[in-house]
């Protein structure tokens, strides 16, 4: 969610020069409201894309169970998830992308065997987590906002943590604004209430920032209308890619390690899992733009694609001699 905050950063009337306190003739109630209207924009962002998010993993699971598959929610799709980010690790791995994800393996391995117990209880608490995001616009900002954030961060570094994908990195900048949201800080101190006179609920602070900067609080709020409107349309264009729009699809097909109807990919690589090198999702199996089967001989370093499941025959991938252990 980085290009959606700085287009809402630049874009934000609290930098216009009517608006600004700190120049003449800027209005302090006016810097407040224009401060507080981009912060609620980036809230209806950042939460309309994870709604998106659990939505689609919803309606992947209505159609999986019409089809006599499993949902989301049953604990095979993260055991699935976590089988696979174990490619990337072993017990010494400690760190991944540089964040800190201490004893990462132990915890893949436990979680991984006790698909029931842990995981389930995970999924169903990480779909409700994002289809239910939006609520978070309806309380009160000075209760919900930094809630909602330690919430969020917490959520992406469980994701660190056991399936060694950084998306802090990508989403902490929208988690800024609900950190430094000026409605959540207006009181006295943390969960106290503003004065009745702070123009910072949503629809006041639109309200006041359409009149002192118009344009400027046009173009946010037009950008917004854009975003939400692609996270609803998108859904029934799978194949579109219009970046940064999306309808947030990602990880959202069920998967189950067990069920030989299913398309699996196993692979192995000798390619150290870190900054500035292909990311795994990268390869021939993922959705476009990837490596090519052809261009796998010319990797740098070993690698071997197997897939196998479902209609299709197993089709293998590598760029190494296979031995006898490998082929068996």
């Amino acid at each position: 969610l980085i290009p959606p905050a700085l287009l809402l950063l630049a874009m934000s009337p609290a930098i216009d020069p009517t608006i600004d306190p700190t120049i003449d003739g800027g209005d302090d109630q006016s810097a407040l409201a224009a401060a507080a209207f981009t912060c609620w924009m980036m809230k209806i962002v950042l939460t309309s894309a994870y709604c998106g998010a659990g939505v689609c993993k919803i309606t992947h699971s209505i159609d999986n169970l019409r089809r006599g598959f499993g949902s989301w929610c049953t604990g095979s799709t993260l055991q699935a998830f976590i089988f696979e980010a174990m490619f990337l690790s072993n017990p010494s791995t400690h760190t991944s992308f540089g964040m800190p994800t201490p004893f990462s393996y132990a915890l893949q391995k436990l979680h991984l065997l006790n698909p029931t117990l842990l995981l389930m209880p995970a999924s169903f608490g990480a779909v409700a987590f994002e289809t239910l995001a939006p609520l978070v616009l309806l309380a009160p900002a000075y209760l919900a906002s930094v809630p909602f954030a330690f919430s969020g961060l917490a959520f992406h570094y469980g994701i660190a943590l056991l399936q060694n994908i950084d998306f802090l990195s990508w989403w902490s900048p929208a988690y800024a604004f609900l950190l430094a949201d000026p409605a959540a800080w207006a009181g006295e101190g943390l969960f106290s209430p503003p004065s009745d006179a702070a123009p910072l609920g949503l629809l006041e602070s639109v309200r006041l920032t359409y009149e002192a900067a118009p344009i400027r609080a046009t173009l946010s709020l037009a950008y917004v209308v854009v975003h939400v409107l692609a996270v609803i349309v998108l859904r029934f264009f799978p194949s579109a890619e219009i970046l940064p729009l999306s309808s947030f699809p990602m990880f959202g097909s069920p998967q189950n390690l067990f069920d030989r109807r299913l398309r699996k990919h196993f692979w192995l690589t000798e390619k150290a899992h870190t900054t500035g090198t292909l990311k795994n999702y990268a390869f021939s199996f993922c959705r476009p733009q990837t490596v090519l089967p052809q261009e796998i001989s010319r990797l740098p370093f070993k690698y071997l694609l197997l897939s196998h499941g479902g209609d299709a025959e197993p089709v293998l991938h590598t760029n190494i001699q296979m031995t006898a252990r490998l082929s068996s």
